[in-house]
């Protein structure tokens, strides 16, 4: 294993095999056809302008072969010092020919083995590496302007969190924008936007209490108060006293209700 910032290793090979595990430096092509002379170069360094992530490993190859539109399959293998804040499980294949512009390629991350994989490539490239997203500590506070409000639901991209009692809800998310949702029940849904780019993310958001009006029954048969009637509103049921009333706090609306006895 070769880990740090700097360094290059070199190798040149002839490849007409299926199956090249170059060198034993961590690059692996599986192709039914011969890319010929190849030559490759592993650099001790990382790379920019990454797309849809955020960083790579501190490791890329440079690659030089006689026939470069071959199919094929390529594993990189990686090590967890490598890794950093890199989330793992999202890391993918990444391969330019002038280490500025990089595409992506849809991977698959064998957690136990430590590789990366990608399938049926048309084209051999002149960098390949492997990057992946950083995951950033992000932590909402919801309160009503004074108190900490527990079990608010926090959405954010189809994903809920929900706030414990002193208010908070903590979770990591990946570099981007995104919009969320907060509601509660009688309260005023809030919502926003954060921006999550490499430093840890606080959101402090007030709820507004939906006000609420006293509503009463006052149930009788025959012109006596009736108990124990129970009424049905808003999917509440209550239920009248000795008096024959039975009271509840709702907002502002129409209401169905239904009374049996």
């Amino acid at each position: 294993t070769i880990i740090g910032d700097t360094g290059k290793i070199t190798t040149t090979r002839s490849l007409y095999e299926p199956d090249y595990d170059i060198a034993g430096m961590g690059f692996t092509m599986n192709s039914n056809n011969d890319p010929g002379t190849t030559t490759i170069s592993r650099y001790q360094r990382t790379v920019n302008n990454l797309p849809n992530c955020n960083e790579a490993i501190s490791r890329y190859y440079e690659i030089s072969c006689e026939d470069t539109s071959v199919l094929f399959d390529l594993k990189i293998n990686y090590h967890q010092a490598e890794l950093e804040t890199l989330s793992e499980n999202n890391l993918e294949i990444l391969a330019s020919d002038d280490l500025d512009t990089w595409v992506s390629f849809s991977s698959i991350v064998d957690t136990l083995n430590n590789t990366v994989s990608a399938t049926d490539l048309t084209r051999i490239y002149q960098f390949w590496t492997i990057g992946g997203k950083n995951l950033i500590d992000v932590e909402f506070n919801v309160s009503d302007g004074t108190n900490p409000l527990a079990n608010a639901t926090i959405s954010i991209d189809d994903t809920t969190y929900t706030t414990d009692s002193n208010g908070l809800a903590s979770f990591q998310l990946t570099f981007g924008t995104y919009n969320y949702t907060i509601t509660k029940n009688g309260y005023y849904e809030a919502s926003g936007t954060i921006e999550v780019d490499g430093t840890s993310v606080s959101e402090n958001v007030t709820l507004d209490l939906i006000p609420t009006y006293q509503v009463s029954f006052n149930v009788a048969i025959e012109g006596n108060p009736e108990e124990n009637v129970p009424i049905l509103i808003n999917d509440t049921t209550i239920t009248t006293n000795s008096s024959g009333i039975a009271t509840l706090y709702l907002p502002d609306g129409d209401y169905e209700y239904s009374i049996s006895k």
